[in-house]
């Protein structure tokens, strides 16, 4: 195994250091390298998300201690999935460890819910390795998942998915499909075949337009039609306030139409012919990370409460909406609140994040036309859940 052999200091006292082990950016790249060249992992290993480089030489990491203290360090950051973190610490921390990390979110990933604010985040821990004299990687699971995409800085909106490991039987859904071409609109479907999604198919731009009306989870769509672009679209589509998610599924090999894509928060961006494995990962994005949590309890006791509750969604989708009328900042802040505090104990955990980043962002700038982005995710997450309970 290749050594670093820069000196470490075990000194929990970090304060005025990037990071525990006085690393800078330059030496912490070096141990990195290495740590990931000796990384060894078997080609039978199925992890449910992808993990990302996400190197960082500082980031607040708490440990909760009895009666609710923190204890905080400044860690290095390592690689970062949906469902955890890990972390290069100057000592030992046992698993089990309920702890707290904050992480930046990237202003360049606003399709995901990035605004350049930083994220704190449940975790717990649940390893802590030995690497070589004080140094230890720690790693971390998120109590709940979270979209890592919003702390990421890709390069290429076609790298965004997040899913490693899917089951497609699993994943149910409906779709979409815009293709003027029979034979394509035959082969997503063969693709998809083994799973439970609902295809609908739209073979022009004008068919397109009055069937985008309908709630869909995903819209998956070609560039060239036979009346238009598939950029017309979605333009259309954000004029007319229809934020179904949407990915484009094109021949334009042109990184000048994928910026294009990038510029106007496409969710996804793959190019024909396409491989069948990222199609799926692509489309899990949108019909299997957060289904559960669009469908609520499964406690039988809760089921009148929560009918209650997705049918008082209908009032939240309307009052926000005046609200952005009237911009009435207070009055939408007491109505997302609310939503916050009652979602999780219903099992709608996806909501009342929304909620809590909306809130996040009301208090922040009092201003609905300054929250927007933040509103329009809101009424999504609302329209899902109607749509879905109602399916």
């Amino acid at each position: 195994m290749a050594r670093y052999t820069a000196q470490f200091r075990k000194n929990d006292n970090n304060e005025g250091r990037r990071n525990s082990l006085g690393l800078d950016a330059d030496r912490l790249d070096r141990l990195l390298d290495i740590l990931d060249g000796n990384t060894e992992e078997s080609s039978n290993l199925k992890r449910t998300h992808v993990r990302w480089p996400f190197r960082s030489d500082s980031v607040p990491f708490r440990l909760i201690e009895g009666f609710g203290g923190r204890r905080e360090f400044k860690v290095a950051a390592r690689n970062l999935s949906n469902s955890g973190l890990s972390v290069i610490h100057n000592a030992y921390v046992h698993p089990g460890v309920d702890c707290e990390v904050v992480l930046p979110t990237s202003e360049t990933a606003a399709a995901f819910g990035g605004d350049g604010n930083p994220r704190t985040i449940a975790a717990v821990v649940k390893r802590c390795q030995h690497v070589q004299g004080v140094v230890h990687e720690v790693g971390i699971a998120f109590k709940e998942s979270v979209d890592a995409r919003q702390f990421l800085k890709l390069d290429s909106i076609s790298a965004y998915y997040s899913m490693e490991s899917i089951k497609p039987e699993e994943m149910e859904g409906s779709i979409l499909h815009i293709e003027d071409s029979a034979l394509d609109r035959r082969l997503l479907a063969h693709y998809l075949d083994e799973t439970r999604i609902i295809i609908h198919s739209a073979d022009s731009l004008a068919d397109a337009r009055e069937k985008a009306k309908d709630s869909y989870d995903l819209i998956v769509l070609d560039m060239t039609l036979g009346d238009g672009h598939g950029l017309d679209l979605c333009e259309w589509m954000q004029e007319n306030g229809i934020l179904t998610p949407v990915v484009v599924l094109t021949a334009d090999t042109s990184r000048e139409l994928e910026d294009r894509c990038q510029d106007i928060q496409i969710g996804g961006f793959l190019r024909k012919p396409v491989d069948p494995g990222t199609l799926l990962r692509t489309v899990s994005e949108f019909l299997v990370s957060g289904s559960d949590q669009l469908r609520g309890t499964t406690d039988d006791s809760l089921q009148g409460l929560t009918s209650e509750f997705v049918n008082e969604l209908s009032g939240v989708i309307d009052d926000l909406r005046g609200c952005m009328e009237r911009e009435d900042a207070m009055a939408a802040y007491s109505i997302v609140t609310r939503v916050k505090g009652t979602a999780p104990a219903l099992g709608f955990d996806r909501l009342a994040n929304v909620a809590d980043r909306l809130a996040s962002a009301l208090a922040a700038s009092m201003s609905c036309a300054e929250s927007s982005r933040q509103i329009d995710a809101m009424l999504d997450a609302c329209e899902r859940i109607r749509h879905r309970r109602a399916g």
